[in-house]
């Protein structure tokens, strides 16, 4: 984000979406799956095989299109990432980034929908749609971030492009192994930035330490949660 432009680049099957008070959500990216006829043409004139085996694989074997790795099935999986962007408008609220696991069992418009009657601070709302995810089957990994995008919209956030008030950026991540981030600084509920506060960073549990300057004043949390 660079004030109130959103730029979402996706190289894979994990999606963003942009939910929004009145109007449904908005996607900012396309999933790649091997049988996506502009990804199938592609992987054809390149020589390979879209085949059926549970889903569209790559040449029989990657589920996705598109990706870092998988070096063997190189150039037909790509790392080339598609590049979306958009201006925060009125109306507009979270920005929610989930990996396949989450979108494998719900739509975009059941996962803004579940985003509406969740707790109203990030790091629950994230957690809520994780927990929903594994409620309805999915049987693969299921991450998901939510962004509020709403103190950028009403002037409370510039980025470090534009200068001026520092807002509040806190992440915090779930993982079953029992890994977590702590946080540094004061806690602002849905990014009502401190402009104070000039000590904002990430401390992980190897006590190494990301400054958080500069960022916009979004308030971010994730939650991770692994089904296998």
């Amino acid at each position: 984000m660079i004030g109130r432009e959103v730029w979402a680049a996706n190289a894979g099957d994990s999606r963003t979406i942009l939910c929004r008070g009145v109007d449904g959500p908005l996607a900012l990216s396309e999933d790649h799956k091997p049988d996506r006829p502009s990804e199938r043409k592609r992987i054809v004139a390149l020589g390979g095989q879209v085949i059926f085996i549970g889903c569209a694989r790559v040449n029989g074997m990657l589920a996705t299109s598109r990706g870092f790795g998988d070096k063997d099935l190189k150039p037909l999986v790509s790392a080339e990432p598609e590049i979306m962007h958009h201006e925060l408008e009125e109306g507009d609220e979270f920005v929610l980034l989930a990996s396949d696991g989450l979108w494998d069992v719900m739509s975009n418009a059941e996962a803004a929908c579940i985003l509406k009657a969740a707790p109203q601070n990030c790091k629950d709302a994230s957690q809520t749609l994780v927990r929903a995810a594994l409620r309805m089957g999915s049987m693969d990994n299921v991450s998901a971030m939510v962004v509020d995008v709403r103190p950028v919209i009403q002037g409370g956030a510039v980025s470090k492009k534009g200068g001026g008030g520092k807002g509040v950026m806190k992440k915090v991540a779930l993982e079953r192994d029992g890994k977590s981030w702590r946080e540094e600084g004061a806690e602002e509920e849905r990014g009502q930035g401190d402009d104070d506060d000039d000590d904002d960073c990430w401390q992980d549990d190897d006590d190494e330490y990301v400054s958080l300057d500069g960022l916009t004043g979004a308030a971010e949390y994730s939650a991770t949660v692994s089904s296998g």
